[in-house]
């Protein structure tokens, strides 16, 4: 389910980069889109291939008549250690260089959001009082 998330949040983010006009904005070269998609896809097709092999293996021990694939030969078992690295590379190594990338190249066009957070503070000892009945009302 996780992984799907993983899926969906990338998805999210391709259609508020480019509907919002967002990337056109930051002069991001026209090719990322197409890369932002196929990078998508591919996490799609990992993120399938994952949760097949992940359940098959939930079924019963290696040789069960209930596995979809009983006994996986040696090739399948590349394949399955294969596509583990590149869901670690499409779901957190390439989203996180990315970010360096926009820090890098674009941050001066980055919008930034700046979360504060307030509490009332006592006058007289200068700090948040939780047992007060006026603070209590405002959590």
């Amino acid at each position: 389910g996780l992984q799907f998330g993983i899926f969906f949040l990338a998805v999210a983010n391709i259609m508020e980069g480019h509907r919002s006009g967002y990337w056109h904005k930051l002069g991001l070269p026209s090719w990322y889109r197409m890369t932002s998609i196929l990078q998508a896809a591919l996490l799609l097709v990992v993120v399938i291939f994952k949760i097949c092999w992940a359940t098959n293996a939930m079924l019963g021990p290696e040789g069960s008549p209930k596995r979809y694939w009983p006994n996986p030969s040696d090739g399948v078992k590349s394949v399955a250690e294969l596509v583990d690295r590149m869901f670690l590379l499409l779901a957190a190594v390439l989203p996180t260089f990315e970010t360096m990338a926009f820090l890098f190249f674009y941050f001066p066009k980055l919008h930034v959001v700046r979360l504060q957070v307030s509490l009332p503070v006592d006058e007289t000892s200068g700090s948040f009082n939780l047992l007060s009945k006026d603070n209590r009302d405002l959590l």
